[in-house]
């Protein structure tokens, strides 16, 4: 009904059906059609669609299914090369590495089945959300024909081939390319890869702009709120405010953001086991963003970091830089995204295990209490889709934490896990948490007044415990 009723799975089409023990068809494993196959059990529990359902989850946000360059002439099944997509050549046409009819010219069969999928998806009550990268692309050669106004001198992104969203031509292809997939294939939402690299003004216009047009949708439109503008500042001559989280009272429309404030004070780092947040009962151990605000304001306790990010970021309209219980940036808590992990740096496990734990169950445990924070916190809840059963990426090595390219099948889903000891538990875990917040609007209040008037830091906080009412 309202957005921050929203639980968001981040999901890669191939990689939550490939292994053989989704139970999937062969001929549908790692592809569209794969993704709503019902009935597909692993030793008597229930995977693929059916695991999503019994998850509770809303929404699942596709990693690009757009066309992308990378193993562009390797179907999805071959393991020889793999991609996650984030490198654009069409950002209008489905990405037919996912296609049963991938290497052919049946075209129509290519869009049929992008089209069945998110259909399927509807009809067993889950809304689709595209993983959208107009920030750069495969390489200039895809506009640059046409002029090279299309793209910054300055390279923003650290790909060498920023598209200028100042430029008018590039501003209406975005906002078109979104509409397009909206009116065509019904898609529900976007989120925007480094929308940073955009001003602020113009992330809300294109929101603005489709919730105008389709204004019974309830699409949800939010972005990687980086590169920051303290990293763009020397590289830019005209640098209008860019989308950070700080700049998102500046947002008229129905747009937000990642929240990686919760975060980071919540894990820590998240590509080593070094520095670690309040779920490892640590606070700032050796990572300065752990333990300051987004002005970087110190923070002399876990009970102020935890709480702030509980109550969703939310900015009081009058508070200033200085006031690190209020100067957040989100005005509305349908603009944050709490969240703990996502495709990029270590699962959630690989950061655990990365910290010491060795214990079967108190790493299971600490993994359920990790997202059961982030479950009953203010705001559009949001996690990385096999988490809840102890998804770990380890196989692409110890010092590999972004496998955007990997082909040891490091992030492929293996569904045995929700049948074993200890994570059929998380799973379990996991669902009774989504219910919980489903049950009670208490966990998804629609207004930052509704938040500060109702959930208040409990004044027996600790640093160890940090309680609050609601």
């Amino acid at each position: 009904k309202n957005r921050v009723d929203s639980i968001v799975y981040e999901v890669h089409v191939r990689d939550f059906t490939i292994d053989e023990t989704s139970g999937v068809d062969a001929d549908k494993r790692g592809r569209y059609l794969g993704m709503v196959q019902t009935g597909t059990k692993y030793n008597g529990v229930a995977t693929g669609i059916d695991h999503l359902k019994e998850l509770g989850i809303t929404h699942v946000q596709f990693q690009p299914i757009f066309d992308y360059g990378t193993c562009s002439n390797v179907g999805s099944q071959d393991s020889s090369c793999y991609n996650w997509g984030y490198d654009p050549w069409n950002y209008n046409v489905p990405e037919d590495r996912y296609s049963s009819a991938f290497g052919t010219d049946d075209y129509n069969r290519k869009i049929q089945e992008v089209k069945t999928m998110i259909n399927e998806f509807h009809k067993n009550g889950i809304r689709v959300i595209m993983d959208v990268v107009y920030n750069h692309t495969l390489n200039k050669s895809v506009f640059e024909d046409i002029t090279g106004k299309y793209y910054l001198k300055a390279d923003l992104v650290g790909c060498g081939n920023t598209l200028n969203g100042n430029n008018n031509m590039v501003w209406t292809m975005i906002r078109d390319s979104m509409d397009y997939w909206v009116n065509e294939y019904h898609v529900d939402g976007f989120r925007m890869d480094l929308v940073g690299a955009f001003s602020i003004k113009d992330f809300s216009d294109w929101g603005e702009y489709l919730n105008r047009v389709h204004p019974d949708a309830n699409l949800l439109v939010y972005g990687e709120p980086w590169p920051a503008d303290s990293d763009m500042s020397e590289k830019l001559v005209d640098n209008p405010v860019r989308t950070g989280r700080m700049h998102m009272q500046s947002a008229e429309a129905h747009v937000g953001a990642f929240n990686n404030r919760i975060r980071n004070c919540l894990k820590g780092s998240s590509d080593d086991g070094k520095a670690l947040g309040f779920i490892f009962d640590k606070l700032n151990d050796g990572w300065d963003s752990n333990g300051t605000d987004e002005n970087d304001n110190a923070l002399d306790s876990n009970k102020k970091c935890v709480f702030m990010g509980v109550r969703g970021g939310m900015r009081h309209a009058d508070a200033t830089g200085t006031d690190v219980w209020t100067a957040q940036g989100f005005t509305s808590p349908e603009q944050s995204i709490a969240y703990l992990t996502a495709h990029d740096n270590l699962a959630l496990r690989d950061k655990i295990e990365a910290a010491g734990v060795t214990d079967l169950e108190e790493k299971t445990k600490l993994q359920g209490y990790a997202n059961a924070i982030i479950a009953v916190s203010q705001g559009i809840t949001f996690i990385h889709g096999g988490e809840e059963i102890g998804r770990t990426k380890a196989a692409a090595g110890k010092d590999i934490h972004n496998t955007y390219n990997t082909t040891t099948g490091a992030n492929d889903y293996k569904w045995d896990l929700k049948a074993s000891e200890g994570w059929n538990e998380t799973f379990k875990a996991y669902a009774d948490f989504f219910k919980l917040r489903k049950s009670h609007p208490a966990f998804h209040m629609t207004t930052a007044d509704d938040i500060f008037n109702n959930v208040t830091l409990d004044e027996n906080s600790t640093d160890s415990v940090v309680i609050f009412d609601i």
